[in-house]
């Protein structure tokens, strides 16, 4: 009788412990794919026709390929970039904006169809950094307010790869977060000279003018969900 009982508690441990197991792997599972899921890595069986096509070259923009070795040149330049739109920003701290994106956090990992990787703080480094490289980039470029730093940068072979890597599906960052950094950190789309800034949208459209064939304008009616279907 007692073989069989210490048996039976053997099986209801196992039992505890796999219930145990499998609620820890719940618990590391992201949220569903929702309506918002529009970046996305390539499937491999496209990939493998022309893996350097969906590839960036040169600068990784969101969770996907942060980190990589290969592209690590450009992250210097980023934070460059990051310091001179807090300075555009200046009514709004560093603090104020790594709480800000931290709030954004679950939005923006609905936008991505893979699951992330990177942790929370992780990634609120990332979106901050990535974003407003990309608005510090579109201001420079509407402004030409280029600098000694934009030396290396302007060199046509780099400029035009970075641009083709911006338009990488798997390079993207939710639209909307863009959107609302740039709101927040000009609320009356005035730059710091009281001058009236373009729209964000306005902005896109002209850093990558030379893809827009069809010589479309910036309406208010479009609404994108990144650069990529932008260009779509």
């Amino acid at each position: 009788m007692d073989g069989r009982i210490t048996q039976l508690e053997n099986v209801q441990e196992r039992l505890v412990r796999l219930v145990i197991d499998v609620a820890a792997e719940l618990s590391r599972t992201e949220l569903a794919i929702t309506s918002e899921c529009c970046i996305y890595w390539v499937p491999p069986h496209i990939r493998k026709v022309n893996d350097e096509a969906y590839t960036p070259k040169v600068i990784s923009i969101g969770p996907f390929h942060s980190g990589k070795d290969r592209l690590q040149l450009m992250e210097r330049l980023k934070l460059r970039y990051l310091k001179s739109f807090l300075e555009r920003a200046h009514h709004k701290s560093l603090e104020y904006w790594v709480a800000y994106i931290k709030d954004l956090n679950p939005s923006i990992r609905s936008y991505y169809a893979n699951i992330i990787e990177l942790s929370d703080d992780k990634l609120v480094k990332v979106t901050l950094v990535d974003a407003c490289f990309i608005l510090e980039l579109f201001l420079r470029n509407n402004s030409s307010g280029w600098t000694a730093e934009d030396g290396t940068m302007l060199k046509p072979w780099l400029s035009t790869t970075m641009k083709v890597d911006l338009m990488l599906l798997e390079n993207q960052l939710p639209f909307f977060v863009l959107q609302q950094i740039f709101n927040e950190a000009f609320p009356n789309r005035q730059d710091n000279n009281g001058g009236v800034l373009p729209s964000l949208l306005q902005l896109s459209f002209e850093y990558f003018a030379y893809y827009n064939n069809q010589r479309l304008e910036a309406s208010t009616d479009v609404s994108i969900q990144h650069f990529t279907d932008m260009l779509r």
